[in-house]
């Protein structure tokens, strides 16, 4: 049965998520063999620094290629980096025609494989489904042109707007559903971003409990007292190896070394007025590898990134609770006079998780900030990962 373009970029974008959490700064990407209108295999990119989704589909398929046509969500690369340029190695078999959906941004690409592919006689077919594939790989595309990591942040608030009660409890607001769809939130990252606060009230893991994956989410804390953390912490003992900090250039030389010695990367930045300037810290996070964000608190910290315009994407738990008083989700570093001039953040989907109800925003405010462009396409976001809301 012959599928048609769009159908079959369709199923590439579903392929290419399985490398959601696993590829870091690199793209989802998904390639496929198409055969008078039969798809005839697919591969993904799944692993940061492993085959790309060109060459493990090539890999994997052993039958003739003589009139098969090869599908890519990305245009295929043409520089040597970790892997062999996958432009070479379609040039070395007898496909002819290449379909794809976006030109990859990157600067060592820029359509220089369309061009190297042309230039050999092969057909090229592009773009197909270019915004939908520009929304699900959001964060690449938004770390090409920002140079800073995609952000989102993660709250569960009471009915009247708190995250914890005046001596910062919180466990639980919100319910098993919710904080099942957590866990798949910090599967979908490079790392767990929370403030020290959190860690020495909370001693989290932050780790991702549900997916079964072996490799899991980095963290990092952000303090600007570094020295108030204790060893003990779970995070500093348990998984040092997969810890960030980020601390004050001016750290004592001898606790920094200490810090290090446990196994934790530093990410020294300046403080200004005793604050960090998120437009220094973020591209430091973004070179150390870090693509993709799930902030989970505290108040100071989400505030903090909303009101430097660096904050795009909100997951809300609104939960059954009502605290009366306690901690605000978001304590932003600057007064807002009037409505008109408060940070919005667009309506993208709402969903029922049991007795809480998901809502998921998009700061199109951060986006116009780097120009950057993005249409959302939250229904197919939602189809293509499969989890099964209740409306």
């Amino acid at each position: 049965m012959e599928i048609r373009r769009q159908e079959i970029m369709e199923l590439l974008f579903a392929r290419a998520l399985a490398g959601e959490g696993m590829v870091k700064t690199n793209p989802l990407v998904a390639a496929g063999l198409v055969k008078d209108g039969e798809l005839l295999e697919l591969a993904a990119h799944r692993q940061f620094g492993g085959l790309h989704a060109e060459a493990a589909l090539l890999n994997k398929y052993t039958g003739s290629l003589q009139g098969v046509e090869l599908y890519c969500t990305l245009e295929p690369c043409v520089h040597q980096g970790k892997t062999a340029p996958c432009t070479e190695r379609i040039l070395k078999t007898d496909i002819e025609e290449v379909t794809f959906a976006h030109i990859d941004p990157h600067p060592r690409v820029q359509g220089r494989g369309m061009k190297k592919l042309l230039k050999a006689g092969l057909t090229v077919t592009t773009p197909v489904c270019r915004s939908q594939y520009r929304w699900l790989n959001r964060a690449y595309f938004y770390n090409q042109v920002a140079g800073l990591p995609w952000l989102e942040a993660k709250l569960a608030l009471s009915v009247d707007g708190y995250i914890a009660t005046e001596s910062h409890h919180s466990q639980w607001l919100s319910g098993p559903e919710s904080r099942h769809y957590t866990h798949l939130l910090r599967s979908r990252v490079d790392a767990v971003m929370v403030g020290a606060e959190t860690v020495r009230r909370d001693n989290p893991s932050l780790t991702d409990r549900v997916t079964g994956r072996e490799s899991q989410p980095g963290a990092i804390i952000v303090t600007t007292r570094p020295q108030t953390l204790s060893p003990s912490l779970t995070l500093l003992s348990e998984r040092a190896a997969e810890t960030t900090i980020v601390v004050p250039s001016q750290i004592e030389p001898a606790l920094g070394e200490k810090l290090e010695e446990s196994g934790v990367t530093l990410v020294r930045s300046e403080l200004h007025d005793g604050r960090y300037r998120w437009t220094e810290v973020l591209p430091r996070l973004y070179r150390a590898g870090f693509g993709r964000i799930l902030v989970e608190g505290g108040g100071g910290l989400v505030g903090d990134l909303i009101s430097a315009q660096l904050l795009n994407e909100l997951h809300l738990f609104n939960c059954g609770h009502v605290l009366g008083s306690g901690i605000r989700s978001a304590r932003l570093s600057h007064k807002t006079e009037k409505v008109f001039n408060a940070p919005r953040f667009r309506l993208l989907e709402q969903h029922r998780f049991g007795e809480d109800i998901y809502i998921r925003r998009l700061s199109e405010q951060s986006l116009r900030r780097v120009g950057f462009n993005l249409t959302p396409h939250p229904r197919l976001r939602q189809r293509l990962t499969g989890v099964g809301f209740k409306g």
